[in-house]
């Protein structure tokens, strides 16, 4: 089972440590208050707060299978044995019945527990004793430490970090109405060195972190560089930091843009605890707590354009007044649900009576405007079916309601606002990258439109858009293929 970590972090793998081990093993004698030794609690500290640093609030909790180390020290100092104790149903096992003597006055409790370590009296010389650097798992490389005092057999272990974690992060927030939310920025090519030497850290989280043994970095020798929005930056101290164990250093990652973000494809659009609507950027590496992500930003518009849009399908724009004043299509970060009629002629017959004049139009964003005449025939046609929007009846915060999108408005969703009227699939691309990030559905195969193709020779039906090509499918007839409902604000 594996130790869990509430703010899950990773470390650096090339990592320095010496090496020492020890041949011989003292044994216990003269046992003179029998009875086996046994944990009564165990606790971990947080990495604490020092200079340049902030609190990375780091919770362990253990899980059945794990084990700790106690390693014996006798009055002389002498170190004696390494008892494992294993975790199982809230206790720690004493698996090997080892006994508590009068003559052990010091503890060394450590975790991991590693089986052919050779007893040592300190904390510090436990950290030479492995290689924790040379673990998989962040869980084996944090090495925990505690030096008890031994006067019963009954043992309360305190742990703290061996180590320091030095931590780069870049951090963002956007302010809506009398809220603020405050949110890790996607980095890209993080790195520091030291001296000659370069490190690159791993990434969780938003975060790139990694374990140092001690040392000082120094403003002439210590460079650290990240990439935000394609720029990159170089930093370093404004002076010597002299690392400690068990405290987390944070280096912030700034940019020289001071200025507050317009709305972008990309984004995540999300409802507060309050039901208001907040954009968050989409270089966010993750979401704030306290909003809901209803779905992602594909397409921005300016007012003279929303106008433009709200008149071509029957709305007012004033009812609308955007995010900070920038406005924008969202698609959904559920899919929808197929057409949801069949395939003949009857019910082909009703949508082309039914979308006179709207037929072949593939260079207007009229799909609200379509979505609210085939909702109507749905309601009054015998046997015509239109269930794509049958999960999507919530109406966000700030938005319109839900609807099936057009070929047009596909264009910007498939292949991307820069140039829609070029086959790509550079829309759906950012969309399902964005996706990844909240869980969302992904643009996959053929994303139907409720455009309707009617010529007088050949196939009838909507127009689909390949999602990876943006091209038009060629093919024509009731869509079997789920919509992705958007909507616009």
């Amino acid at each position: 089972m594996k130790l869990k970590y509430i703010y899950h972090i990773a470390a650096l793998s090339a990592l320095f440590f010496s090496a020492c081990t020890q041949d011989d093993t003292l044994m216990q004698e003269d046992i003179s208050s029998p009875g086996a030794f046994s944990i009564r609690s165990v606790s971990v500290a947080d990495f604490s707060a020092g200079s340049r640093v902030s609190n990375d609030g780091v919770t362990v909790t253990f899980e059945d299978g794990d084990r700790i180390g106690l390693m014996l020290v006798d009055a002389d100092g002498n170190a004696t044995e390494n008892i494992p104790f294993e975790y199982a149903n809230g206790v720690w096992n004493n698996v090997e019945d080892a006994s508590y003597s009068g003559k052990i006055r010091k503890a060394v409790a450590y975790f991991p527990y590693v089986e052919n370590l050779s007893p040592v009296a300190s904390a510090d010389e436990l950290k030479g004793l492995d290689n924790w650097a040379s673990a998989e798992e962040f869980k084996d490389r944090d090495l925990l430490v505690s030096e008890i005092e031994v006067n019963a057999p009954e043992l309360t272990v305190d742990f703290e970090h061996a180590f320091s974690l030095v931590s780069f992060s870049a951090e963002g927030s956007v302010t809506a109405g009398e809220e603020t939310y405050t949110f890790p920025i996607d980095l890209s090519d993080v790195s520091f060195s030291i001296g000659d030497e370069r490190y690159v850290p791993e990434a969780m989280d938003g975060k790139y972190l990694c374990l140092m043994d001690g040392g000082e970095l120094n403003p002439n020798d210590f460079r650290y560089f990240y990439t935000i929005g394609g720029t990159t930056y170089a930093k370093t101290l404004s002076e010597a930091l002299a690392l400690e164990s068990n405290h987390c250093y944070t280096f912030p990652c700034l940019t020289s843009d001071g200025e507050e973000a317009s709305v972008a494809p990309g984004d995540f659009y999300c409802v507060s605890d309050a039901g208001n609507a907040v954009v968050i950027p989409g270089n966010a590496a993750s979401l704030p707590a306290g909003l809901a992500c209803k779905g992602i930003v594909f397409h921005t518009m300016d007012g003279e354009e929303f106008g433009s849009f709200a008149m071509t399908n029957g709305l007012a724009s004033s009812d609308y007044a955007g995010f900070n004043g920038s406005h924008g299509l969202v698609v959904s970060i559920v899919a929808g649900q197929s057409f949801g009629g069949s395939d003949d002629a009857t019910v082909k017959g009703v949508i082309k009576e039914a979308l006179d004049g709207l037929l072949d139009v593939t260079n207007e964003p009229n799909g609200y405007k379509i979505t609210q005449i085939l909702k109507e025939k749905a309601a009054e046609a015998p046997g015509f079916l239109f269930v794509a929007l049958n999960n999507h009846s919530e109406k966000i915060a700030g938005a319109t309601e839900w609807y099936a999108p057009s070929f047009h408005e596909l264009k910007y969703l498939i292949r991307g606002s820069a140039n829609p009227e070029a086959a790509s699939a550079d829309g759906a691309d950012r969309i399902n990258r964005q996706m990844g990030k909240v869980n969302g559905a992904t643009l996959t195969g053929n994303i139907p439109s409720v455009t309707y193709h009617s010529p007088e020779v050949g196939l009838t039906g909507f127009y689909l858009m390949a999602s990876g090509t943006g091209n038009d499918s060629n093919w024509y007839g009731i869509a079997g293929e789920v919509y992705h409902p958007i909507c616009a604000f």
